[in-house]
């Protein structure tokens, strides 16, 4: 509602707008990256803050045609049934959109990465005790795993627990080496 008591209007003027939220629209971001993840009719879910436990289950119906400069996002419009009028204008969600698996990829547990902000890292054990961090590039994440792009081979054994632990002595041990030259 557009106007309060007393107040002077004009027939051009809108004084109200009606809206049917038994279905709404919920704009996401998307990362770059996975952009070309995203189609027109894939299932969405969502969780809102004010209900953790609930999941709303929509679809994608429209995928904007640019990335947002600034964000390096691409917008997604995603609907959702509103039956019991839960879902209000301008909530936040989390959102995961559900595209079409990926074959032929190499992915770990999550929790083996290291992440330095400058790269991304893993620890490979070699056996015998003797571990080695490897450069990685990581793909896409979903659940508890990530795709990786490059960096490792299948069959190597990486190092999901502790890694921090033996990736913080590896620094110290090539900096005390750097310092005995």
């Amino acid at each position: 509602l557009m106007v309060r008591e007393g107040m002077m209007v004009e027939p051009k003027e809108t004084i109200m707008n009606l809206v049917d939220l038994s279905s709404v629209w919920l704009i996401a971001d998307v990362f770059e990256r996975y952009a070309d993840w995203v189609e027109v009719g894939q299932k969405a879910e969502a969780v809102l803050p004010f209900a953790p436990e609930k999941l709303w289950e929509g679809t994608v119906e429209y995928v904007y045609p640019s990335l947002d400069a600034k964000t390096r996002s691409l917008k997604v419009r995603l609907r959702f049934d509103n039956i019991d009028h839960a879902l209000k204008p301008n909530m936040y969600a989390d959102v995961r959109i559900l595209a079409k698996p990926r074959k032929q990829t190499l992915s770990i547990p999550r929790e083996a990465v290291i992440r330095t902000g400058r790269e991304n890292r893993v620890i490979v054990a070699l056996g015998e005790g003797k571990f080695i961090p490897m450069t990685v590039n990581v793909g896409v994440e979903a659940d508890d795993e990530i795709e990786i792009v490059s960096g490792l081979q299948e069959g190597d054994d990486v190092v999901v627990s502790s890694q921090f632990m033996i990736d913080s002595e590896a620094s110290i041990k090539a900096a005390i080496m750097k310092m005995g030259r």
